[in-house]
């Protein structure tokens, strides 16, 4: 693994993984016939920064990319593929991905339990 990715999914990454696929789907489906539609990637950099604060890399930049596969499948014309038709819709796209990587790099790690072992020797 890179430096970028160490460490392993727990849980709670998973679940967090999950949460925020629900919830980018639920925005792409619930914005999509709207004016409002290129704000979707804007509202959910907001969620990646909690996320990136609270949770794993890994987690964070799954999430990052599920939700970028999410809105180019879901959100945006054409639906279904990933091909993205409107200059303005693949504008937003690419500046949530940039905007969401950064973020992802910008947060500090999570600071580490230190792991109960009743067997290890100190």
């Amino acid at each position: 693994m890179t430096r970028l990715t160490r460490g392993r999914l727990t849980n709670a990454d998973l679940l967090a993984v999950l949460t925020c696929g629900g919830l980018a789907t639920f925005l792409a489906l619930f914005f999509r016939g709207y004016g409002l539609r290129l704000a979707v990637p804007v509202m959910f950099v907001l969620v990646i920064i909690t996320v990136a604060q609270l949770f794993n890399r890994l987690a964070t930049i799954l999430i990052a990319a599920g939700a970028c596969l999410i809105f180019a499948l879901v959100l945006f014309e054409p639906y279904g593929t990933l091909l993205v038709e409107n200059a303005a819709d693949r504008l937003a796209l690419i500046g949530f991905a940039v905007c969401a990587l950064a973020a992802i790099l910008c947060s500090p790690k999570p600071a580490r339990q230190k792991a109960t072992r009743p067997w290890a020797r100190k």
